[in-house]
């Protein structure tokens, strides 16, 4: 069990399944609840399955009835929320009436009816009434998200984009009247989503980057480790100030790995917005590598919605 929960220490995890009947657990795992979202702890196949967890500093216990995760709380994450909805055709954040009543509005994506979502625990967002087939990309609504939309126009945010052929349709999280996509991921996400988006919006014609979150502990130490061997290099650019070149290897050492090889600039955030600490400036990754080698730079993070605005890669 020790070594187990160690391995938790090393990255973030959403949910994390294990087993309570493993020797010596029972009882540890509470002491992991700070650090994760949800932790579940499992049983054996005979016996009753009980969640537990802690999700945004709120303790939860609800059943799980055969093996089947039926939790509201889970329901709800892994089904389509959204930022904003129409509301009488006007982009509207979610929120209540006079009454305490949760507004409706629709979809801007597939026109279905949305209700507002306006709890203590979770960010506040829209959710569809009904099952619906409105969108394939994951959805990550988190403070930090959220935080990050706030600094772009309103109607910037959450704009759908259609395939007209296929009739494929995806919500850009940010999309600027130049047609740049600025796709913001906080959660874990796999390799094929994020193939998926990088051949989607380019196909309609539009530009794409990454704002990646990873300001946690172990990623700064990466980072400062990594920074003895940028490479400073002077680029006439009267926008950005501070280039490097940096070997492959160290940058694979520097930033999480799942990220270092995209086909996108993948800009990565190491400030923590719920802490008001970190460091205060974006690095971005360069898509493309010359001799074993990739281009980075830092931009301020409080100027990104100003250089996405005025300048694009």
């Amino acid at each position: 069990a020790d070594e187990a929960l160690k391995l938790l220490r090393r990255s973030r995890f959403d949910i994390v399944f294990t087993d309570y009947l493993m020797p010596e657990m029972k009882g540890k795992a509470d002491l992991f609840y700070n650090q994760l979202k949800i932790c579940i702890i499992s049983f054996c196949w005979t016996q009753s399955m009980v969640m537990y967890g802690k999700y945004n500093g709120v303790r939860m216990r609800s059943p799980l009835v055969c093996g089947k995760l039926v939790g509201k709380e889970l329901r709800e994450k892994m089904s389509v929320q959204l930022l904003y909805a129409l509301v009488n055709g006007i982009k509207t954040l979610p929120s209540q009436d006079v009454t305490g009543k949760s507004l409706h509005g629709k979809c801007p994506l597939c026109g279905g009816e949305v209700v507002a979502k306006c709890g203590n625990v979770r960010v506040h967002h829209w959710a569809h009434k009904s099952k619906t087939e409105c969108e394939t990309f994951t959805r990550d609504m988190s403070e930090w998200h959220k935080s990050w939309q706030e600094k772009f126009p309103l109607e910037w945010r959450e704009e759908p984009i259609i395939n007209s052929e296929t009739k494929e349709r995806h919500i850009a999280d940010i999309c600027t009247p130049q047609g740049i996509v600025v796709e913001f991921q906080h959660s874990p996400i796999k390799v094929d989503e994020q193939d998926a988006r990088e051949r989607f919006y380019p196909s309609q014609k539009f530009d794409m980057v990454w704002v990646v979150d990873a300001h946690h502990q172990q990623a700064l130490k990466r980072l400062e480790e990594g920074e003895l061997y940028f490479v400073p290099i002077k680029i006439n650019d009267p926008v950005v100030n501070e280039y490097y070149l940096v070997d492959v290897e160290t940058i694979d050492n520097t930033f999480p790995v799942q990220w270092t090889r995209r086909n996108r600039f993948v800009f990565f955030d190491f400030y923590d917005i719920k802490n008001d600490t970190g460091n205060k400036y974006l690095y971005c990754v360069f898509p493309y590598s010359v001799q074993n080698k990739k281009f980075i730079f830092k931009y301020p993070r409080e100027q990104f919605s100003q250089f996405i605005s005025n300048k694009f890669l």
